[in-house]
């Protein structure tokens, strides 16, 4: 009888950065597993498997997180899960606040549930955004919930062996939509680039060195566990000094004219709250650990604890 593999799952697996954690996987771990790459989005699951020669490990699976029998299905057999599906964009999640909720907050607990479920699931990593600490924009709010969701699930999991834990990121580089592609469009139609504000900070991460944290965090989880990169104030780079090195690269000249922000959109972004500073912890060179005692709730029942 030929043995069937284990997976790991990977939802928005065709995003840029569910796509770049595939490829690492197929260079790090050869055969071991199959991935399955789930996503709703039908020409990006196409570009990765042109992209991939249609490797015979990896399954391309059509479907939103929305619908819990689909990502159920998708869940049998799956040892590790990296949930990425969201949507992202600031503007456009105040804009399509019901539809932000149902994938971000809705398809994150479906596939919450969807891991606990089945039998097979150890681990399960969470895909957040620096933009979930003290959110000021609904999309922030959505991811600060899915946090929330994540690390409560380590609670009501019962007996299963599984751990869920999730990881914030800052701005990744080289994402689908970034800034730098802004740009390109903005100096290719009339030679100028918009930075939002002339204070406006921001820390950066390039998608390898995403791909690089997300793959520790999956290596040092227990569950409960909200990952940060191990990055400081030292880090943030203003948005204008950026452009002004990107603009000097160009082949075109062109001029640094400045906006406003968005609604919901803060002037910078930090990587953690003062609540949550206390319960901070270097771990590696890269990585940094909140272990918060949110859900302690003996603690909470007991008046006689100070």
């Amino acid at each position: 009888m030929t043995q069937v593999k284990p997976a790991i799952l990977v939802t928005g697996g065709a995003g840029a950065i569910g796509s770049a954690l595939v490829e690492r996987i197929l260079e790090t771990l050869g055969d071991e597993f199959t991935i399955r790459v789930f996503d709703s989005d039908e020409y990006g699951l196409w570009q990765l498997q042109q992209r991939l020669k249609n490797n015979p490990i990896v399954r391309y699976l059509l479907g939103s997180v929305r619908e819990y029998s689909r990502i159920e299905e998708a869940m049998k057999g799956v040892k590790y899960v990296c949930h990425a599906a969201a949507y992202k964009h600031v503007g456009l999640c105040e804009y399509n606040p019901f539809d932000a909720v149902e994938t971000n907050i809705i398809g994150t607990q479906n596939t919450i549930r969807a891991a606990i479920a089945t039998d097979s699931v150890e681990k399960f990593l969470f895909v957040s955004t620096d933009k979930a600490v003290n959110p000021t924009s609904l999309m922030g709010a959505t991811k600060l919930i899915g946090e929330r969701l994540v690390v409560a699930s380590n609670q009501i999991k019962g007996t299963r062996d599984i751990g869920l834990s999730a990881s914030r990121f800052p701005n990744v580089i080289q994402t689908r939509g970034n800034v730098f592609e802004a740009w390109q469009k903005q100096l290719q139609t009339d030679g100028k680039i918009v930075v939002t504000h002339p204070d406006m900070t921001r820390y950066f991460l390039p998608i390898q060195s995403a791909v690089d944290f997300l793959i520790e965090c999956f290596g040092l989880m227990k569950g409960g566990e909200i990952f940060i990169p191990n990055l400081t104030e030292k880090d943030t780079r203003k948005i204008v000094d950026v452009a002004e090195e990107w603009l000097a690269k160009q082949d075109k000249s062109g001029e640094i004219i400045f906006g406003s922000p968005q609604y919901g959109e803060k002037l910078s972004e930090v990587l953690y709250s003062e609540a949550e500073k206390p319960y901070l912890e270097k771990l590696t060179e890269r990585v940094q650990v909140i272990r918060s005692p949110i859900y302690d709730f003996l603690h909470w029942n007991n008046p006689l604890e100070s």
